[in-house]
């Protein structure tokens, strides 16, 4: 069964706002990485309940003739040490939960037919993004719709920090969606300050599941007064260029920055 060889590598990007698998032949000495198939799962309302998503994991793997093995990138959730609230000043230490925690959490993976290898945490996921791209550092934000990881990633040393905040209502108005978006920055960024002065000379990246990711960065350019790289007009180191909106290529980056590393 040549299609469990090892040209081919699975990885999972799991947050709150939803799961994003992607498929990858991994970069190799002559040959740049190119992405094979992806799928985007949003949101369960009852995450307990492991059976739909496991089949259609399932189907995804076998409709693609993917491998077993796979990686698995797991955000944080609110509840766990070291996730600070957004109007927070202090920075906590975030680690993997323990196994038990670790099992609940990737089941649907497992139960679709997936042997899991290994287990990130969003900001050694980043690393690897750093690296597809060729980088020798960067502060990268990564983005979810009610968290966001902000880590500076300089040689063998990351340091991290993960936020989260509740979700405000839907403004009505385009003035009301402008309003929210500016009092948003304004809370997002000194947590930004803190590691852009520490990567002062590096480059300042954006990626991941939050809506109209562009858009929200704004005014987050005009708080730091400082370009924002917002990773949107295509996968990191892709060989060729794979037509998708910018805000699902933002979503499958992690993902596909682990997927297309390989082993």
């Amino acid at each position: 069964m040549s299609w469990l060889g090892p040209s081919r590598s699975l990885a999972l990007d799991r947050g709150a706002s939803g799961w994003t698998l992607v498929a990858a032949e991994p970069v190799a000495k002559d040959r740049a990485p190119r992405l094979l198939a992806s799928l985007t799962l949003p949101a369960s309302p009852d995450e307990s309940d492991v059976s739909d998503r496991a089949q259609q994991i399932r189907e995804f793997r076998t409709r693609e003739r993917l491998p077993a093995r796979a990686s698995a990138v797991l955000w944080p959730e609110p509840q766990d040490a070291g996730v600070v609230a957004l109007d927070a000043r202090d920075r906590g230490l975030v680690v993997l939960p323990k196994a038990r925690v670790i099992r609940d959490r990737v089941a649907p993976l497992v139960r679709g037919g997936a042997k899991i290898r290994e287990i990130l945490l969003p900001h050694e996921a980043a690393t690897r993004l750093v690296r597809l791209a060729g980088w020798s550092g960067a502060c990268v934000l990564l983005m979810e719709p009610t968290a966001a990881c902000v880590t500076v990633i300089e040689s063998s040393t990351v340091e991290a920090t993960y936020l989260q905040w509740t979700p405000e209502a839907p403004a009505a108005t385009e003035s009301a969606r402008l309003l929210a978006r500016y009092q948003f920055a304004a809370r997002l960024a000194p947590h930004l300050r803190v590691f852009a002065r520490q990567g002062a000379a590096m480059r300042l990246v954006v990626c991941g599941r939050f809506p109209d990711l562009r858009s929200a960065m704004v005014p987050i350019v005009e708080e730091l007064d400082r370009e924002v790289d917002v990773l949107d007009a295509g996968l990191v180191g892709e060989s060729s260029s794979t037509e998708a909106e910018p805000d699902e290529t933002c979503g499958r980056q992690l993902a596909w920055a682990v997927a297309a590393c390989g082993t």
